[in-house]
């Protein structure tokens, strides 16, 4: 669901941004681009996560995670952030600033990574210990994935906002109409190729049996991980080849 979220959230607003960003020959005209879609993927993400937070008892029983309601209101807060950070990633392809968007991209793996090893092997040990034992928590489970995903994402917000030198986010709301109209089928394909992505862990959990199908889930989930590496290779040309074209196609 994760994966949906974030393409409604970014409305195919960073396709957006290239094309009006590739149009402009001024900085000026380039910077009301960059702070009109920004403001655009800032406000709807900020919007969503306040109603993740109000409601997050029904949303936690709607999805099956009654137990865990602290589960969707973290989720809710790491897709808010990355949501946020989805234009100012796209401003530093769309400069050429490739070492930039690379250096917060590993920062972002490396400190996630790093907080699970925490999490699941250090804090064990030292709450065994007598350390930090109102920390830990066995009953919470995966739940610490979450909180080093969140910590993550806030971190990868951080190391960007520098990137964006005091701008902030401020929507001219004609701009906003046309790359809003440009970007629409973008975001209806979005949604499409994301189905067509993600569909299956949907189908393994609602059409196995109750008993089975979280295991299989998980199983197919590593399984499917190993593909990440030849994914690697499209995701590369694909960040490098759509800020060209979308900039220099008239």
């Amino acid at each position: 669901l994760i994966p949906f979220a974030l393409v409604v959230l970014t409305m195919g607003m960073e396709s957006g941004f290239f094309r009006f960003a590739g149009k402009q020959e001024s900085t000026a005209g380039k910077m009301k681009v960059f702070t009109t879609t920004w403001g655009a993927v800032t406000g709807v993400p900020v919007l969503f996560m306040c109603v993740v937070l109000l409601f997050r008892n029904d949303i936690a029983m709607a999805t099956g995670y009654s137990g865990h309601v602290s589960y969707v209101w973290i989720v809710g807060a790491i897709i808010g952030l990355d949501a946020i950070t989805a234009i100012p990633f796209a401003r530093l392809r769309e400069q050429g600033r490739a070492g930039r968007y690379v250096v917060v991209r590993v920062a972002s793996v490396v400190i996630n990574v790093v907080m699970c090893v925490f999490f699941y092997s250090a804090l064990p040990r030292l709450a065994g210990a007598g350390i930090l034992e109102g920390m830990y928590d066995p009953a919470f489970g995966p739940g610490y994935v979450f909180v080093a995903n969140l910590i993550a994402s806030a971190a990868a917000l951080l190391i960007l906002l520098p990137t964006t030198k005091g701008i902030r986010p401020n929507m001219d709301r004609g701009l906003l109409g046309r790359i809003f109209i440009y970007s629409l089928p973008l975001l209806v394909s979005g949604i499409a190729g994301t189905a067509n992505e993600f569909i299956d862990r949907q189908m393994i959990k609602y059409l196995m049996p109750a008993g089975e199908a979280m295991g299989a889930l998980g199983i197919y989930g590593a399984v499917v991980k190993i593909g990440v590496i030849l994914l690697l290779f499209t995701q590369m040309y694909r960040l490098a080849a759509e800020p060209f074209f979308l900039s220099n196609f008239k």
